[in-house]
């Protein structure tokens, strides 16, 4: 019985894992190190609607999406930027942005908020610049978010 069972669950595994159908697929990437760590979208529940927005870490000098290429701006001897790159729902490229600082910056997390809104959450040493808003940590590592 208990083989029975076994190989039922097996089947099942084997019949919704062919299921998956993928609409599209789409790689970013540089010569070193990138790593996306959190995807979200704009319009969630609306097929063919949302856009997709992607952010990571990089360490490449470049990192290339689409046709748009961020230089790495990070002024640390193991230079890390982070990177946020929004995408239609067909996998096009919209824009990419990058920002680097002069110490560790990793991007942690993201989140689309009232229909608006981009948060990005993450930690770094050093300081790091969003637009006009310059970011000191005070020993270690710190926490950062930014809209």
């Amino acid at each position: 019985m208990k083989k029975l069972y076994t190989s039922i669950i097996l089947s099942l595994a084997v019949v919704v894992a062919n299921a998956q159908s993928y609409q599209w697929a789409k790689s970013h990437g540089g010569t070193g190190s990138d790593t996306p760590t959190g995807v979200t979208t704009d319009n969630a529940g609306v097929a063919n609607t949302e856009n997709i927005f992607v952010t990571g870490n990089f360490d490449s000098p470049t990192i290339t999406f689409g046709s748009t290429t961020l230089n790495n701006t990070s002024t640390n001897t193991s230079p890390e930027s982070i990177y946020l790159v929004k995408y239609d729902h067909n996998g096009t490229v919209i824009w990419a942005k990058n920002v680097g600082g002069t110490g560790n910056l990793f991007s942690q997390t993201i989140t689309y908020f009232n229909y608006k809104e981009v948060f990005i959450a993450g930690y770094f040493s050093g300081s790091v610049t969003f637009g006009s808003t310059t970011l000191t940590s005070v020993g270690g590592t710190d926490g950062f978010i930014v809209q």
